[in-house]
């Protein structure tokens, strides 16, 4: 008897069992390989095939792949002679093509974009890079008619001192109904391209290229109405600087464009130009927001403090804030501000109308001259009583003492938890740098229960009142004096392996020491 279960046994852990799979399934193992391992033609020899080495390990395995079109569907401009095996394998299956426009590719047939063309009503996503003016023009010039399957295209031109291309008239509106995801680099803004709404759009990406692109002088105002034709977004990315002639004059911007679905949005800019775009957007309060410019007018600040403002007034209170500067050349400091709401519920779109969890945040992203009059100015609009959360980094080259930042930092007067490992910080909450006569008025967090300094030094040197310090003492000092009043209780997480330990021993408030392995 036990002879028989050991051959049996050993029947059953010999046996291939990919034998008796089903072909459907063996097919839908292959698309998740494809996926992985896709064609690769610039690697080496045994590994240019990728998923299709998989399917020569046996006639039934070959059989099962040659008779599934959906998996021949992925193309490339560096496929050479497999180009075509592939076409004709996928059948009538939609297509999905994607790669570089390298005309110096020995791989590279010229016949690829006029194939393209030829077979456009079958592209379901064309994501194609490196387009030169001529390419571009081939390809756009041949794709006429509707294509009705087309639902993601990707448009990159190689354009560094040359007029940048731009979509045909109406292509959008008329030739790409159907179209929900578009990302458009080094390519005209396309306001002609869509002189209607497209309803179906999702995501559009835009980024107009680099600063020796030479580009159709497109009006503030084409821009916005184009936009407006974009209603059901939900995400926006524009990366983009117009001339200073292109951008408004005066408070009155124009059409002012809003959505009820944007989930993020995302503004990038070389001058104002991005203040003037978000002042010019209406997005939901859920909404995540990033904008950011390397260049920030005297000017715009008013119009930049009052689109914040008016945001804050139809958003959630925020729970977090993060202040972050450092000096990027003399009499230029980068800044970056961070708001943060709390958890809010939002209803998804699945069919049970599930409910999701959505965390809205702001980032502003700027360099200024002088990032304290920017912070009061900022900090000064902001509902500080709700912010429990902050974190804050006062980088190199900022030559500020305790005292300046400690009266940027008083009106958090809710603050429980702090992130920071800048020792002008840690020096403005040290007990023995203001007078013991009244804490609570002139004390940075009076509320604060738990301080990470993760990624700080404990021999660090800092200063306050004209007197050298080292990180550790002013963070025992302070330690010891919070949780010596009584009225509250101050945790201090700290990173192991970086110096503590030995410090930390000798504390008499050590127990409330938190160690975590790394930085987060």
């Amino acid at each position: 008897m036990t002879e028989n279960t050991n051959i049996m046994l050993l029947d059953f852990r010999t046996r291939d069992w990919t034998t008796i799979l089903p072909l459907e399934l063996l097919a839908h193992i292959f698309s998740f390989l494809a996926e992985v391992y896709p064609l690769n033609f610039d690697a080496d020899l045994d590994l240019r095939l990728g998923w299709v080495t998989v399917t020569h390990t046996c006639r039934r395995w070959r059989t099962a792949a040659l008779l599934t079109p959906t998996l021949w569907t992925r193309l490339s401009p560096a496929m050479g002679p497999a180009y075509d095996v592939f076409l004709k394998r996928s059948k009538g299956a939609l297509l999905t093509i994607e790669g570089r426009i390298d005309t110096s590719d020995l791989l590279y047939d010229p016949m690829f974009l006029p194939s393209i063309c030829q077979h456009r009503h079958r592209i379901q996503e064309l994501s194609l890079s490196k387009l030169s003016p001529q390419s571009f023009a081939q390809l756009f010039n041949g794709l006429i008619d509707t294509l009705p399957n087309l639902v993601t295209m990707s448009i990159l031109t190689c354009q560094y001192d040359f007029p940048v291309p731009r979509l045909p008239s109406a292509f959008l509106s008329h030739i790409t109904p159907h179209l929900r995801e578009l990302r458009l680099s080094a390519v005209d803004f396309p306001c002609e391209a869509l002189p209607s709404s497209l309803p179906s759009l999702r995501t559009f990406l835009f980024d107009d290229g680099p600063p020796t692109a030479q580009r159709v002088a497109t009006s503030f105002s084409d821009i916005t109405l184009t936009l407006s034709k974009m209603p059901a977004l939900r995400t926006l990315r524009l990366v983009m600087t117009l001339s200073e002639s292109q951008l408004p004059i005066g408070a009155h911007l124009g059409e002012v464009v809003s959505w009820s679905d944007i989930e993020v949005l995302v503004i990038e800019s070389r001058n104002d130009t991005a203040w003037y775009l978000w002042s010019c957007l209406r997005v939901p309060s859920s909404a995540h927001i990033h904008v950011r410019s390397t260049q920030l007018s005297a000017g715009v600040v008013t119009l930049m403090i009052s689109t914040l403002q008016s945001h804050l007034a139809l958003s959630p209170l925020p729970h977090f804030l993060g202040l972050f500067t450092h000096s990027v050349s003399r009499g230029v400091e980068n800044m970056n501000f961070r708001l943060r709401g709390r958890h809010v519920e939002r209803l998804g779109e699945c069919e049970q109308k599930c409910s999701t969890r959505v965390q809205p945040s702001l980032e502003l992203g700027l360099c200024t001259g002088s990032a304290e009059a920017l912070w009061k100015r900022l900090l000064a609009v902001l509902p500080v009583k709700s912010i429990q959360e902050l974190r804050v980094d006062v980088g190199s080259g900022i030559n500020w003492d305790y005292e300046k930042v400690r009266e940027l930092l008083l009106p958090l007067r809710s603050v429980t938890h702090l992130q920071t490992d800048s020792g002008v910080v840690y020096a403005a909450l040290e007990p023995s740098s203001f007078p013991e006569t009244k804490p609570k008025d002139i004390s940075l967090f009076p509320a604060l229960t738990k301080l990470r300094a993760v990624s700080s030094s404990p021999t660090t040197y800092i200063m306050f009142s004209r007197i050298s310090a080292q990180v550790k003492d002013a963070l025992r000092r302070t330690l010891e004096h919070r949780n010596s009043l009584g009225s509250g209780h101050l945790e201090l997480v700290l990173r192991r392996n970086r110096g503590w330990e030995e410090h930390v021993d000798q504390w008499r408030f050590r127990e409330v020491v938190e160690w975590v392995e790394r930085a987060e």
